[in-house]
């Protein structure tokens, strides 16, 4: 996450401060109702590849994994965050606290380390769907942070629990993002080609 945190500050200190305020919608309006009924975090759980993405702190990456698991004590979600910068390999565990119990789907994520709190992105789980094992087999997540309304930061994943993910299950998944009001720009988002890991 160090490395995570590093980028991101650094992206940060490079925008002028003359950018127009930039204020995060509410994010909350961006789940489906699927999500907002009955999201089971629990069904987060096991080993997911992640196949497009918009996350600055992602610059030079690939292979990227996560592993999830849900503690029911604290409602909290954690991802052994796993991807490679050029050859090296680096992993982070990134925490999920639900923000309201009656929100479904609503975090705050950040490290689950030293310091990790420091960055913390408001996040929520736009759209999930099932497999016949009752997991989901398909998750995206949308991440907004505006520090200082100086500037609106965002994230997007799309990951699936399938190593090679065909190009109509992806457009799928990003058509829903947009129909519930997620907007991003496709030139912005990086698509990974986890068959090459």
């Amino acid at each position: 996450m160090a490395m995570r945190v590093s980028v991101f500050m650094i992206s940060l200190s490079i925008i002028p401060m003359s950018v127009l305020s930039a204020r995060c919608p509410d994010i909350t309006t961006f789940r489906s109702e699927n999500i907002k009924n009955s999201f089971d975090p629990a069904r987060l759980n096991g080993f997911w590849y992640e196949h497009a993405y918009i996350d600055i702190a992602q610059v030079g990456s690939s292979c990227q994994t996560l592993n999830s698991t849900y503690y029911p004590a604290d409602g909290k979600v954690l991802m052994d965050f796993k991807v490679k910068y050029a050859v090296v390999p680096f992993t982070i565990v990134e925490q999920y606290t639900p923000n309201d119990a009656s929100v479904n789907g609503w975090y705050t994520k950040n490290a689950k380390m030293p310091g990790g709190d420091l960055l913390s992105l408001p996040t929520v789980v736009v759209d999930a769907t099932s497999s016949s094992d009752g997991l989901y087999d398909t998750m995206t997540l949308y991440s907004c942070l505006d520090p200082l309304h100086a500037v609106q930061v965002n994230e997007l994943i799309f990951a699936t629990r399938s190593k090679d993910l065909d190009k109509a299950t992806l457009e799928k998944m990003k058509s829903v993002a947009r129909g519930l009001g997620v907007t991003w720009k496709d030139s912005d988002l990086t698509v990974t080609d986890q068959t090459k890991c």
